[in-house]
Protein backbone atom coordinates (compact mmCIF):
# COMPACT_ATOMS: atom_id res chain seq x y z
CA UNK A 1 0.00 0.00 0.00
CA UNK A 2 1.61 3.34 -0.93
CA UNK A 3 1.52 6.15 1.49
CA UNK A 4 -2.06 8.13 2.35
CA UNK A 5 0.35 11.72 1.50
CA UNK A 6 1.96 10.65 -2.10
CA UNK A 7 1.35 13.03 -4.62
CA UNK A 8 0.41 11.23 -7.25
CA UNK A 9 -1.90 8.45 -5.37
CA UNK A 10 -5.92 9.28 -5.46
CA UNK A 11 -7.20 8.70 -1.81
CA UNK A 12 -10.71 8.98 -3.77
CA UNK A 13 -9.54 6.98 -6.63
CA UNK A 14 -9.25 3.62 -3.82
CA UNK A 15 -12.44 4.42 -2.52
CA UNK A 16 -13.39 4.53 -5.98
CA UNK A 17 -11.85 1.32 -7.21
CA UNK A 18 -12.79 -0.94 -3.81
CA UNK A 19 -16.72 0.01 -4.27
CA UNK A 20 -16.16 -1.19 -7.91
CA UNK A 21 -14.58 -4.40 -7.47
CA UNK A 22 -16.72 -5.07 -4.19
CA UNK A 23 -13.99 -5.45 -2.05
CA UNK A 24 -15.32 -4.61 1.50
CA UNK A 25 -12.06 -5.62 3.25
CA UNK A 26 -10.38 -2.86 1.52
CA UNK A 27 -12.77 0.06 1.81
CA UNK A 28 -13.61 -1.02 5.46
CA UNK A 29 -9.71 -0.32 5.90
CA UNK A 30 -9.93 2.93 3.96
CA UNK A 31 -13.01 3.85 5.59
CA UNK A 32 -10.97 4.10 8.74
CA UNK A 33 -8.95 6.90 7.45
CA UNK A 34 -11.47 8.73 6.31
CA UNK A 35 -15.23 10.18 7.54
CA UNK A 36 -18.18 9.64 4.98
CA UNK A 37 -21.61 10.34 5.85
CA UNK A 38 -24.51 9.13 4.81
CA UNK A 39 -22.91 6.22 3.25
CA UNK A 40 -23.12 3.19 6.11
CA UNK A 41 -22.65 0.39 6.96
CA UNK A 42 -20.04 0.34 4.47
CA UNK A 43 -17.98 3.94 5.61
CA UNK A 44 -18.21 4.14 8.96
CA UNK A 45 -16.12 7.21 10.33
CA UNK A 46 -13.06 7.24 12.59
CA UNK A 47 -10.38 9.90 10.62
CA UNK A 48 -10.35 12.74 8.31
CA UNK A 49 -7.52 12.17 5.52
CA UNK A 50 -7.60 15.66 4.88
CA UNK A 51 -6.15 16.49 8.18
CA UNK A 52 -2.92 14.94 6.86
CA UNK A 53 -3.00 14.26 3.65
CA UNK A 54 -1.08 16.05 0.87
CA UNK A 55 -4.12 18.21 -1.96
CA UNK A 56 -2.60 18.23 -5.04
CA UNK A 57 -4.45 19.02 -8.18
CA UNK A 58 -4.02 16.12 -9.92
CA UNK A 59 -4.67 14.01 -6.75
CA UNK A 60 -7.69 15.49 -5.82
CA UNK A 61 -10.26 15.96 -8.48
CA UNK A 62 -12.48 13.33 -7.65
CA UNK A 63 -11.86 14.13 -3.90
CA UNK A 64 -14.39 17.44 -4.27
CA UNK A 65 -17.57 15.32 -3.32
CA UNK A 66 -15.89 13.86 -0.15
CA UNK A 67 -14.51 17.38 0.76
CA UNK A 68 -18.12 19.09 0.53
CA UNK A 69 -19.55 16.14 2.48
CA UNK A 70 -17.65 17.04 5.34
CA UNK A 71 -17.98 20.28 5.49
CA UNK A 72 -14.09 21.35 3.87
CA UNK A 73 -15.94 23.87 2.53
CA UNK A 74 -12.44 26.00 2.14
CA UNK A 75 -10.66 22.81 0.23
CA UNK A 76 -14.12 22.24 -1.46
CA UNK A 77 -13.44 26.05 -3.02
CA UNK A 78 -10.04 25.04 -4.03
CA UNK A 79 -11.11 21.73 -5.57
CA UNK A 80 -13.76 22.85 -7.02
CA UNK A 81 -12.06 25.47 -9.33
CA UNK A 82 -9.78 23.04 -10.60
CA UNK A 83 -12.21 20.30 -11.14
CA UNK A 84 -12.74 18.94 -14.81
CA UNK A 85 -16.27 17.44 -16.15
CA UNK A 86 -16.97 14.04 -15.64
CA UNK A 87 -14.48 13.14 -13.35
CA UNK A 88 -17.10 11.56 -10.91
CA UNK A 89 -18.62 9.72 -13.82
CA UNK A 90 -17.25 6.44 -12.43
CA UNK A 91 -17.96 6.94 -8.74
CA UNK A 92 -21.19 7.20 -9.88
CA UNK A 93 -21.55 4.49 -11.64
CA UNK A 94 -19.58 2.59 -8.71
CA UNK A 95 -21.93 3.91 -5.86
CA UNK A 96 -24.51 3.09 -8.20
CA UNK A 97 -24.31 -0.81 -7.84
CA UNK A 98 -23.65 -0.28 -4.05
CA UNK A 99 -25.19 2.09 -2.21
CA UNK A 100 -28.15 4.48 -2.53
CA UNK A 101 -27.39 6.45 0.24
CA UNK A 102 -24.10 6.95 -0.80
CA UNK A 103 -25.66 8.17 -4.42
CA UNK A 104 -27.78 10.13 -2.70
CA UNK A 105 -25.10 12.37 -0.66
CA UNK A 106 -23.03 12.28 -3.91
CA UNK A 107 -25.56 13.67 -5.67
CA UNK A 108 -25.89 16.58 -2.97
CA UNK A 109 -22.82 18.68 -3.45
CA UNK A 110 -21.92 17.81 -7.70
CA UNK A 111 -22.96 19.83 -10.78
CA UNK A 112 -25.90 19.69 -12.73
CA UNK A 113 -24.50 18.18 -15.32
CA UNK A 114 -22.99 15.49 -13.58
CA UNK A 115 -26.44 14.68 -12.12
CA UNK A 116 -27.62 14.21 -15.31
CA UNK A 117 -25.00 11.20 -16.20
CA UNK A 118 -26.75 9.81 -12.69
CA UNK A 119 -29.84 10.07 -13.66
CA UNK A 120 -29.23 8.02 -17.28
CA UNK A 121 -27.70 5.93 -14.62
CA UNK A 122 -30.54 4.86 -12.73
CA UNK A 123 -32.42 4.56 -15.33
CA UNK A 124 -30.00 1.85 -17.34
CA UNK A 125 -29.84 0.17 -13.87
CA UNK A 126 -33.38 0.11 -13.31
CA UNK A 127 -32.91 2.14 -9.91
CA UNK A 128 -36.38 3.38 -9.67
CA UNK A 129 -35.42 4.75 -5.69
CA UNK A 130 -32.53 6.39 -6.70
CA UNK A 131 -34.21 8.14 -10.12
CA UNK A 132 -37.21 9.46 -7.91
CA UNK A 133 -34.50 10.76 -5.51
CA UNK A 134 -32.44 12.27 -7.76
CA UNK A 135 -35.37 13.90 -9.73
CA UNK A 136 -37.14 15.40 -6.85
CA UNK A 137 -34.56 16.36 -4.62
CA UNK A 138 -31.10 16.78 -6.21
CA UNK A 139 -31.65 17.67 -9.97
CA UNK A 140 -31.52 21.42 -8.51
CA UNK A 141 -27.63 22.23 -8.76
CA UNK A 142 -26.28 23.55 -5.61
CA UNK A 143 -22.94 25.41 -5.00
CA UNK A 144 -21.23 27.61 -2.64
CA UNK A 145 -18.73 29.78 -4.37
CA UNK A 146 -15.96 32.27 -2.75
CA UNK A 147 -18.79 35.21 -2.49
CA UNK A 148 -21.13 32.68 -0.14
CA UNK A 149 -23.53 32.55 -2.66
CA UNK A 150 -25.76 29.78 -3.33
CA UNK A 151 -27.45 29.01 -6.85
CA UNK A 152 -30.20 26.82 -6.81
CA UNK A 153 -31.72 25.65 -10.81
CA UNK A 154 -34.95 25.11 -11.73
CA UNK A 155 -36.07 21.35 -11.35
CA UNK A 156 -38.35 21.29 -14.36
CA UNK A 157 -37.21 20.85 -18.13
CA UNK A 158 -38.89 23.93 -18.92
CA UNK A 159 -41.73 26.28 -18.27
CA UNK A 160 -43.69 28.50 -20.00
CA UNK A 161 -47.05 31.15 -17.99
CA UNK A 162 -48.87 33.77 -19.72
CA UNK A 163 -48.93 36.47 -17.68
CA UNK A 164 -52.27 38.66 -16.97
CA UNK A 165 -53.07 42.16 -16.15
CA UNK A 166 -52.05 41.95 -12.60
CA UNK A 167 -48.94 40.47 -13.06
CA UNK A 168 -47.96 42.56 -15.71
CA UNK A 169 -48.83 45.79 -13.94
CA UNK A 170 -46.82 44.77 -10.72
CA UNK A 171 -43.84 42.73 -12.47
CA UNK A 172 -41.98 46.26 -12.22
CA UNK A 173 -42.26 46.80 -8.71
CA UNK A 174 -40.05 44.36 -5.76
CA UNK A 175 -40.56 43.94 -2.53
CA UNK A 176 -38.31 43.62 0.08
CA UNK A 177 -38.19 42.77 3.81
CA UNK A 178 -35.97 40.91 6.34
CA UNK A 179 -37.33 38.21 9.08
CA UNK A 180 -35.44 38.28 12.05
CA UNK A 181 -35.69 34.88 14.51
CA UNK A 182 -34.54 34.38 17.87
CA UNK A 183 -33.01 31.55 19.91
CA UNK A 184 -31.59 28.41 18.45
CA UNK A 185 -29.36 28.79 15.51
CA UNK A 186 -29.82 27.82 11.81
CA UNK A 187 -28.12 24.91 10.43
CA UNK A 188 -27.48 26.07 7.07
CA UNK A 189 -26.96 22.51 4.84
CA UNK A 190 -30.65 21.56 6.41
CA UNK A 191 -31.53 25.02 5.34
CA UNK A 192 -30.37 25.12 1.86
CA UNK A 193 -31.53 21.38 1.08
CA UNK A 194 -35.04 22.58 2.65
CA UNK A 195 -34.80 25.36 0.25
CA UNK A 196 -33.80 23.22 -2.82
CA UNK A 197 -36.80 20.92 -1.83
CA UNK A 198 -39.35 23.97 -1.46
CA UNK A 199 -37.95 25.86 -4.42
CA UNK A 200 -38.58 22.12 -6.44
CA UNK A 201 -42.31 22.55 -6.19
CA UNK A 202 -41.99 26.70 -7.42
CA UNK A 203 -40.90 26.37 -11.20
CA UNK A 204 -42.52 29.49 -11.47
CA UNK A 205 -39.55 31.17 -9.40
CA UNK A 206 -37.22 30.49 -11.61
CA UNK A 207 -38.79 32.48 -14.75
CA UNK A 208 -37.72 35.46 -16.78
CA UNK A 209 -40.66 38.02 -17.14
CA UNK A 210 -41.09 39.46 -20.83
CA UNK A 211 -43.42 42.34 -20.43
CA UNK A 212 -43.02 42.97 -24.15
CA UNK A 213 -45.07 39.33 -24.73
CA UNK A 214 -46.77 38.75 -21.94
CA UNK A 215 -44.27 35.91 -20.93
CA UNK A 216 -43.01 34.23 -18.25
CA UNK A 217 -40.85 31.81 -18.45
CA UNK A 218 -37.15 29.31 -18.68
CA UNK A 219 -35.99 27.18 -21.54
CA UNK A 220 -34.31 23.82 -21.44
CA UNK A 221 -31.84 23.86 -20.65
CA UNK A 222 -32.24 27.02 -18.34
CA UNK A 223 -29.99 29.86 -18.88
CA UNK A 224 -27.47 31.20 -16.27
CA UNK A 225 -30.67 33.82 -14.99
CA UNK A 226 -32.94 31.23 -14.74
CA UNK A 227 -32.12 30.88 -10.73
CA UNK A 228 -32.56 32.03 -7.61
CA UNK A 229 -29.37 32.62 -4.98
CA UNK A 230 -29.18 32.67 -1.49
CA UNK A 231 -26.38 34.63 0.10
CA UNK A 232 -24.85 33.50 3.16
CA UNK A 233 -22.70 35.33 5.82
CA UNK A 234 -21.72 34.15 9.58
CA UNK A 235 -21.95 37.22 11.53
CA UNK A 236 -21.79 35.51 15.19
CA UNK A 237 -20.65 37.91 16.88
CA UNK A 238 -23.52 40.15 17.01
CA UNK A 239 -26.84 39.84 17.88
CA UNK A 240 -28.71 39.27 15.08
CA UNK A 241 -30.96 42.50 15.98
CA UNK A 242 -28.26 44.91 15.70
CA UNK A 243 -28.19 43.73 11.95
CA UNK A 244 -29.65 46.60 9.70
CA UNK A 245 -28.11 45.18 6.11
CA UNK A 246 -30.83 42.48 6.37
CA UNK A 247 -31.18 42.81 2.23
CA UNK A 248 -29.36 40.62 0.03
CA UNK A 249 -25.92 42.49 -1.64
CA UNK A 250 -24.84 40.50 -3.80
CA UNK A 251 -25.52 40.16 -7.62
CA UNK A 252 -28.35 42.41 -6.65
CA UNK A 253 -29.19 44.19 -9.50
CA UNK A 254 -30.09 47.80 -8.59
CA UNK A 255 -33.42 47.52 -10.26
CA UNK A 256 -34.61 45.92 -7.67
CA UNK A 257 -34.78 48.22 -5.35
CA UNK A 258 -38.14 48.70 -5.33
CA UNK A 259 -39.03 50.08 -8.46
CA UNK A 260 -37.60 48.58 -11.63
CA UNK A 261 -37.62 50.61 -14.58
CA UNK A 262 -37.36 47.26 -17.30
CA UNK A 263 -37.51 44.07 -15.89
CA UNK A 264 -35.12 42.11 -18.42
CA UNK A 265 -32.80 39.09 -16.63
CA UNK A 266 -33.89 40.32 -13.35
CA UNK A 267 -34.49 37.12 -11.17
CA UNK A 268 -38.09 36.66 -9.24
CA UNK A 269 -36.73 36.13 -6.12
CA UNK A 270 -32.83 36.52 -4.06
CA UNK A 271 -32.31 35.27 -0.41
CA UNK A 272 -29.92 36.18 2.43
CA UNK A 273 -29.66 33.98 5.48
CA UNK A 274 -27.59 35.93 8.23
CA UNK A 275 -26.49 33.59 10.96
CA UNK A 276 -25.73 35.88 14.28
CA UNK A 277 -24.74 34.62 18.45
CA UNK A 278 -28.55 34.99 19.27
CA UNK A 279 -30.84 33.88 16.34
CA UNK A 280 -30.50 34.45 12.59
CA UNK A 281 -32.70 36.45 9.82
CA UNK A 282 -34.04 36.10 6.56
CA UNK A 283 -33.75 38.73 3.82
CA UNK A 284 -35.22 38.85 0.67
CA UNK A 285 -36.63 40.85 -2.92
CA UNK A 286 -39.32 39.36 -4.18
CA UNK A 287 -40.96 40.17 -7.33
CA UNK A 288 -44.41 42.21 -7.25
CA UNK A 289 -46.08 40.39 -9.93
CA UNK A 290 -46.43 36.63 -7.90
CA UNK A 291 -45.66 37.73 -4.47
CA UNK A 292 -48.07 39.72 -2.13
CA UNK A 293 -46.88 39.98 1.61
CA UNK A 294 -49.45 36.81 1.81
CA UNK A 295 -47.63 34.59 -0.69
CA UNK A 296 -43.98 35.50 0.90
CA UNK A 297 -45.44 33.94 4.37
CA UNK A 298 -46.79 31.09 2.94
CA UNK A 299 -43.80 30.06 0.93
CA UNK A 300 -41.30 30.57 4.07
CA UNK A 301 -44.00 28.55 6.15
CA UNK A 302 -43.78 25.85 3.47
CA UNK A 303 -39.67 25.65 3.57
CA UNK A 304 -39.71 25.78 6.92
CA UNK A 305 -41.94 23.03 7.67
CA UNK A 306 -39.77 20.89 5.12
CA UNK A 307 -36.80 21.75 7.44
CA UNK A 308 -38.39 21.11 10.51
CA UNK A 309 -40.53 18.05 10.06
CA UNK A 310 -39.40 17.10 6.98
CA UNK A 311 -40.67 16.89 3.16
CA UNK A 312 -42.28 12.86 4.17
CA UNK A 313 -44.28 14.73 6.81
CA UNK A 314 -45.39 17.85 5.07
CA UNK A 315 -49.14 18.48 5.57
CA UNK A 316 -49.53 21.76 3.91
CA UNK A 317 -50.26 22.07 0.44
CA UNK A 318 -47.73 22.96 -2.22
CA UNK A 319 -47.14 26.80 -3.02
CA UNK A 320 -49.60 26.91 -6.59
CA UNK A 321 -49.31 30.11 -8.13
CA UNK A 322 -52.90 31.14 -9.17
CA UNK A 323 -54.08 32.78 -12.86
CA UNK A 324 -56.94 35.45 -11.63
CA UNK A 325 -57.88 35.76 -15.25
CA UNK A 326 -61.41 34.79 -13.79
CA UNK A 327 -61.80 38.16 -12.33
CA UNK A 328 -61.58 40.16 -15.52
CA UNK A 329 -65.18 41.40 -15.86
CA UNK A 330 -67.22 41.93 -19.09
CA UNK A 331 -69.26 44.43 -16.69
CA UNK A 332 -66.16 47.01 -17.30
CA UNK A 333 -65.07 46.40 -20.66
CA UNK A 334 -63.18 49.41 -22.34
CA UNK A 335 -63.18 50.44 -25.90
CA UNK A 336 -60.50 52.81 -26.22
CA UNK A 337 -57.59 54.55 -23.84
CA UNK A 338 -59.99 57.36 -22.75
CA UNK A 339 -61.96 54.65 -21.57
CA UNK A 340 -59.54 52.64 -19.99
CA UNK A 341 -58.13 56.46 -17.81
CA UNK A 342 -61.70 56.75 -16.84
CA UNK A 343 -62.26 53.99 -15.00
CA UNK A 344 -58.67 54.30 -13.56
CA UNK A 345 -59.94 57.37 -12.27
CA UNK A 346 -62.62 55.54 -10.70
CA UNK A 347 -60.51 53.18 -8.80
CA UNK A 348 -58.52 56.01 -7.76
CA UNK A 349 -55.42 55.67 -10.70
CA UNK A 350 -54.74 58.76 -12.35
CA UNK A 351 -51.68 59.85 -15.16
CA UNK A 352 -48.61 61.26 -12.95
CA UNK A 353 -47.61 63.79 -16.12
CA UNK A 354 -51.47 64.78 -16.56
CA UNK A 355 -51.59 66.13 -12.91
CA UNK A 356 -48.14 67.20 -12.03
CA UNK A 357 -48.37 71.25 -13.34
CA UNK A 358 -51.75 71.58 -11.43
CA UNK A 359 -50.24 69.95 -7.96
CA UNK A 360 -48.81 72.76 -5.97
CA UNK A 361 -48.14 70.71 -3.25
CA UNK A 362 -45.31 69.05 -5.63
CA UNK A 363 -43.90 72.45 -6.96
CA UNK A 364 -43.72 74.14 -4.12
CA UNK A 365 -42.75 71.33 -1.48
CA UNK A 366 -42.81 71.68 2.32
CA UNK A 367 -39.38 70.82 3.95
CA UNK A 368 -39.96 66.79 5.51
CA UNK A 369 -38.86 64.41 7.00
CA UNK A 370 -39.95 60.69 8.42
CA UNK A 371 -40.93 60.17 11.59
CA UNK A 372 -41.14 56.50 13.39
CA UNK A 373 -44.39 55.69 14.56
CA UNK A 374 -44.22 52.47 16.99
CA UNK A 375 -48.05 51.68 17.77
CA UNK A 376 -49.30 50.90 21.81
CA UNK A 377 -51.89 48.41 21.13
CA UNK A 378 -52.98 47.86 24.38
CA UNK A 379 -54.23 50.89 24.11
CA UNK A 380 -56.10 50.32 21.11
CA UNK A 381 -58.12 47.91 23.16
CA UNK A 382 -59.25 50.23 25.57
CA UNK A 383 -60.58 52.66 22.63
CA UNK A 384 -62.26 49.96 21.44
CA UNK A 385 -64.54 49.44 24.76
CA UNK A 386 -66.00 52.42 24.18
CA UNK A 387 -68.03 51.67 20.97
CA UNK A 388 -70.05 49.11 20.80
CA UNK A 389 -69.15 48.72 16.93
CA UNK A 390 -66.23 46.34 16.13
CA UNK A 391 -62.95 47.61 15.46
CA UNK A 392 -59.95 45.89 14.14
CA UNK A 393 -56.45 47.03 15.21
CA UNK A 394 -55.69 48.15 11.53
CA UNK A 395 -59.12 50.31 11.71
CA UNK A 396 -57.11 52.53 14.44
CA UNK A 397 -53.27 52.52 13.19
CA UNK A 398 -55.99 53.77 10.06
CA UNK A 399 -57.57 56.51 12.27
CA UNK A 400 -54.29 57.30 13.69
CA UNK A 401 -52.81 57.73 10.18
CA UNK A 402 -55.45 60.01 8.91
CA UNK A 403 -54.72 62.51 12.06
CA UNK A 404 -51.70 62.74 11.59
CA UNK A 405 -51.58 63.49 7.84
CA UNK A 406 -53.99 66.14 8.99
CA UNK A 407 -51.56 68.32 10.57
CA UNK A 408 -50.28 68.75 7.06
CA UNK A 409 -50.57 72.58 6.51
CA UNK A 410 -50.60 72.41 3.01
CA UNK A 411 -54.38 70.27 2.92
CA UNK A 412 -57.35 72.46 2.67
CA UNK A 413 -60.55 72.09 4.35
CA UNK A 414 -62.37 71.04 1.48
CA UNK A 415 -59.37 68.98 -0.18
CA UNK A 416 -60.48 64.84 -0.32
CA UNK A 417 -58.07 63.04 1.22
CA UNK A 418 -57.78 59.14 -0.36
CA UNK A 419 -56.74 56.10 2.04
CA UNK A 420 -55.60 53.39 0.02
CA UNK A 421 -55.67 50.05 1.76
CA UNK A 422 -54.87 47.05 0.66
CA UNK A 423 -56.77 43.61 1.72
CA UNK A 424 -56.18 39.68 1.46
CA UNK A 425 -58.80 38.92 -1.20
CA UNK A 426 -58.04 35.11 -1.18
CA UNK A 427 -60.98 33.94 1.03
CA UNK A 428 -63.65 36.58 -0.96
CA UNK A 429 -62.00 34.79 -3.89
CA UNK A 430 -62.52 30.77 -2.42
CA UNK A 431 -58.57 30.74 -2.51
CA UNK A 432 -56.40 28.91 -0.29
CA UNK A 433 -53.25 30.44 1.46
CA UNK A 434 -51.27 28.37 -0.49
CA UNK A 435 -52.89 30.51 -3.31
CA UNK A 436 -49.44 32.74 -5.08
CA UNK A 437 -49.73 35.84 -6.48
CA UNK A 438 -50.34 39.48 -5.78
CA UNK A 439 -54.12 38.64 -4.82
CA UNK A 440 -55.00 41.79 -2.70
CA UNK A 441 -57.47 45.37 -3.44
CA UNK A 442 -58.85 48.11 -1.40
CA UNK A 443 -60.87 50.37 -1.67
CA UNK A 444 -60.52 54.21 -1.81
CA UNK A 445 -61.67 55.51 1.86
CA UNK A 446 -62.33 59.01 0.78
CA UNK A 447 -62.28 61.64 3.52
CA UNK A 448 -62.54 65.53 3.74
CA UNK A 449 -59.12 66.74 5.07
CA UNK A 450 -61.55 69.24 7.65
CA UNK A 451 -63.15 65.73 9.14
CA UNK A 452 -59.76 64.55 9.83
CA UNK A 453 -58.86 67.66 11.57
CA UNK A 454 -62.02 67.68 13.62
CA UNK A 455 -63.04 63.77 14.39
CA UNK A 456 -61.48 61.70 16.60
CA UNK A 457 -59.47 58.94 16.20
CA UNK A 458 -62.24 57.17 17.15
CA UNK A 459 -64.81 58.64 14.80
CA UNK A 460 -62.00 58.18 11.99
CA UNK A 461 -62.01 54.53 12.39
CA UNK A 462 -65.56 53.67 12.86
CA UNK A 463 -65.31 55.75 9.76
CA UNK A 464 -62.91 53.32 7.86
CA UNK A 465 -64.74 50.19 9.18
CA UNK A 466 -68.05 51.64 7.79
CA UNK A 467 -65.79 51.95 4.18
CA UNK A 468 -63.91 48.24 4.60
CA UNK A 469 -67.42 47.04 5.15
CA UNK A 470 -68.57 47.55 1.70
CA UNK A 471 -65.74 45.44 0.24
CA UNK A 472 -66.62 43.26 -2.39
CA UNK A 473 -64.86 40.77 -4.53
CA UNK A 474 -66.66 43.16 -7.30
CA UNK A 475 -64.59 46.24 -6.77
CA UNK A 476 -60.96 43.86 -7.27
CA UNK A 477 -62.86 42.75 -10.80
CA UNK A 478 -63.55 45.92 -11.58
CA UNK A 479 -59.87 47.05 -10.57
CA UNK A 480 -58.73 43.55 -12.15
CA UNK A 481 -60.22 44.28 -15.17
CA UNK A 482 -58.60 47.70 -15.36
CA UNK A 483 -55.12 46.50 -15.38
CA UNK A 484 -56.27 44.31 -17.93
CA UNK A 485 -56.69 46.68 -20.15
CA UNK A 486 -53.76 48.56 -18.76
CA UNK A 487 -51.59 45.30 -20.38
CA UNK A 488 -53.55 45.64 -23.51
CA UNK A 489 -52.84 48.82 -24.34
CA UNK A 490 -49.36 48.35 -23.09
CA UNK A 491 -49.88 51.39 -20.29
CA UNK A 492 -46.57 52.18 -18.26
CA UNK A 493 -47.60 51.06 -14.42
CA UNK A 494 -44.99 54.05 -13.90
CA UNK A 495 -47.06 56.20 -14.87
CA UNK A 496 -50.20 56.40 -12.47
CA UNK A 497 -50.27 57.24 -9.39
CA UNK A 498 -52.94 56.02 -6.27
CA UNK A 499 -55.84 59.04 -5.67
CA UNK A 500 -57.78 61.41 -7.34
CA UNK A 501 -57.32 63.47 -10.22
CA UNK A 502 -56.11 66.02 -7.70
CA UNK A 503 -54.35 63.65 -5.32
CA UNK A 504 -54.29 63.73 -1.71
CA UNK A 505 -53.60 60.57 -1.03
CA UNK A 506 -51.89 57.55 1.26
CA UNK A 507 -51.17 53.91 0.74
CA UNK A 508 -51.77 51.57 4.16
CA UNK A 509 -50.35 47.96 4.03
CA UNK A 510 -50.25 45.96 6.96
CA UNK A 511 -47.87 42.83 6.96
CA UNK A 512 -49.07 42.13 10.88
CA UNK A 513 -52.11 39.99 10.11
CA UNK A 514 -50.39 36.38 9.50
CA UNK A 515 -49.77 34.12 12.23
CA UNK A 516 -46.05 34.35 12.11
CA UNK A 517 -45.46 32.01 14.66
CA UNK A 518 -46.27 29.08 12.04
CA UNK A 519 -42.83 29.57 10.25
CA UNK A 520 -40.43 27.92 12.86
CA UNK A 521 -37.20 26.83 12.16
CA UNK A 522 -37.07 23.71 14.91
CA UNK A 523 -37.90 26.03 17.73
CA UNK A 524 -36.64 29.17 16.57
CA UNK A 525 -39.60 31.82 15.74
CA UNK A 526 -39.85 35.21 14.10
CA UNK A 527 -39.94 38.14 16.62
CA UNK A 528 -39.11 41.26 13.85
CA UNK A 529 -40.37 42.14 10.65
CA UNK A 530 -38.38 44.55 8.50
CA UNK A 531 -38.79 46.61 5.67
CA UNK A 532 -37.06 49.50 3.61
CA UNK A 533 -38.65 52.75 4.30
CA UNK A 534 -40.68 54.15 1.24
CA UNK A 535 -43.25 56.28 3.48
CA UNK A 536 -41.46 59.35 0.83
CA UNK A 537 -42.56 57.86 -1.97
CA UNK A 538 -46.14 59.03 -2.34
CA UNK A 539 -46.98 58.54 1.90
CA UNK A 540 -46.91 54.72 1.44
CA UNK A 541 -47.20 53.13 5.35
CA UNK A 542 -45.52 49.94 5.38
CA UNK A 543 -46.99 48.29 8.77
CA UNK A 544 -44.61 45.67 10.52
CA UNK A 545 -43.65 44.39 14.03
CA UNK A 546 -41.13 44.19 16.42
CA UNK A 547 -40.51 42.81 20.07
CA UNK A 548 -40.15 45.51 22.48
CA UNK A 549 -39.56 44.78 26.06
CA UNK A 550 -40.69 41.19 25.36
CA UNK A 551 -43.47 42.84 23.82
CA UNK A 552 -44.98 42.68 20.32
CA UNK A 553 -45.09 45.63 18.65
CA UNK A 554 -46.18 47.67 15.26
CA UNK A 555 -44.55 49.77 13.47
CA UNK A 556 -44.47 52.00 10.60
CA UNK A 557 -42.91 55.43 9.08
CA UNK A 558 -44.64 58.52 8.39
CA UNK A 559 -43.07 61.30 5.75
CA UNK A 560 -44.40 64.72 6.78
CA UNK A 561 -43.64 68.19 7.09
CA UNK A 562 -41.48 69.16 9.46
CA UNK A 563 -43.31 71.46 10.86
CA UNK A 564 -46.08 69.05 11.83
CA UNK A 565 -43.38 66.82 14.18
CA UNK A 566 -44.84 68.97 17.29
CA UNK A 567 -48.02 67.91 16.13
CA UNK A 568 -47.84 64.58 16.17
CA UNK A 569 -45.68 64.02 19.10
CA UNK A 570 -48.25 65.50 21.18
CA UNK A 571 -50.56 63.69 19.73
CA UNK A 572 -49.10 60.47 20.85
CA UNK A 573 -48.30 62.04 24.23
CA UNK A 574 -52.40 62.40 25.05
CA UNK A 575 -53.60 59.46 23.03
CA UNK A 576 -51.07 56.94 24.41
CA UNK A 577 -51.77 55.22 21.39
CA UNK A 578 -48.48 55.61 20.31
CA UNK A 579 -44.83 56.93 20.46
CA UNK A 580 -42.54 58.51 17.75
CA UNK A 581 -39.03 59.44 17.32
CA UNK A 582 -37.80 61.11 13.64
CA UNK A 583 -35.41 58.00 11.54
CA UNK A 584 -32.09 57.43 12.33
Amino acid sequence: MKPLTGKSWSFYTAMVESIFSENLELLKYLAGKFELSGAKPYLEAKNNIFDTAVLTEGATFRAMDLVAANGHFKTMVFLHRNRNEGCTNQAFDSANKMDVELMKMLLRITTFGVTEAVMNLAVRNGRLELLKQSYKLYLISLYLDEDSIVTFKPSGQSYEHKLNGIEYFFAVYYTRGGMYFEGESVDVDRFLEAMSEALADCDFMFVDLDLDNNIAKYPSPATSKNVVTLQIEERLNESVFSINDYLPTKNIDQRMFGFAPTVDGLPIVSFKLSRAKDGFLIGYYFNHAYFDQSSIFYFLKYQSHIYTYGKDKMKLKKPELVSLDFLVSKDYQVDSIEQFKTLGEELGYYYKNATAANDQASSTPLESLVLDIYFNTEEFDKLKKQTDKYLSTNDIIHGVLLKMYSFNPSYGDDDDFCLKYNCNMRKLSNLGEESIGNIVYGDCFIVKVRDMRNKSILELAIANRECLAKLSLDGMKKETTWMHYAQHYKQNPHQFGNGKANPIACRASSWTGFDYDTISYGTAKPKQLKCPCIAQYGNINMITFEHINQKKVFVTSIYIPTDCVDSITNLGNTSNLFTSKKMD
